[in-house]
């Protein structure tokens, strides 16, 4: 009995082993990672609008208590006048931005960087903003608008881009993974069962 015991102990401790080091069932969101913006125009290289103190932000957005903003359930970064809104909202592990203009009017274009410990790979999934690019080095995302001689009142344009957190896999496993896990840890244990008994 108390040897059925110990074999099972050691069973059950490489079977704990095994899930722990199984990438498959990382936990890919990035809720509760800090996420430092910084976005800067042609005609101010060296400030950071994301910065409540240059006044341009918009009221909700996370960056109203500095550019190092906590993932959460609200929207992360804001960038506003009466004319354009920028808005960068962080989910899971999904990056979603949107330009929105308010009046008729000329976007200088941007280049904004988004750096948090926990990026590990990038995939952009749709684009329908004209003039913006991505690239991808790090833990840095940095997204390059060109800008647009002159937007319409109203005109809204959206990006969005699959962030994935440390230890993440780019791919959600099929359940057909976790049944050949399963089935190799349940062979693993009935040969050190046997070469036990």
């Amino acid at each position: 009995m108390e040897e059925d015991q110990l074999t099972m102990q050691k069973i059950l401790s490489v079977l704990v082993a095994a899930l722990a080091v199984c990438p498959a069932l990382a936990h890919a969101d990035l809720i509760g990672t800090t996420v430092a913006g910084d976005l800067n125009f042609p005609f101010a290289r060296s400030t950071n609008f994301f910065d409540p103190a240059q006044g341009f932000f918009p009221g909700g957005f996370g960056n109203g208590f500095g550019p190092n903003v906590v993932i959460g359930p609200d929207m992360e970064f804001g960038l506003g006048d009466d004319a354009i809104l920028y808005a960068f909202d962080f989910s899971n592990s999904t990056l979603h931005i949107s330009d929105t203009t308010f009046q008729p009017t000329g976007e200088t274009g941007f280049v904004a960087t988004f750096t948090d410990p926990a990026f590990n790979s990038f995939r952009l999934i749709d684009n329908t903003l004209a003039g913006l690019t991505f690239s991808f080095s790090g833990d840095v995302l940095t997204l390059n608008f060109a800008g647009f001689a002159n937007q319409l009142d109203g005109n809204v344009g959206t990006a969005d881009v699959s962030l994935f957190a440390l230890g993440a896999t780019a791919a959600t496993p099929e359940p057909s993974s976790f049944v050949l896990l399963g089935t190799g840890l349940c062979g693993l244990a009935t040969f050190l069962h046997r070469k036990i008994a």
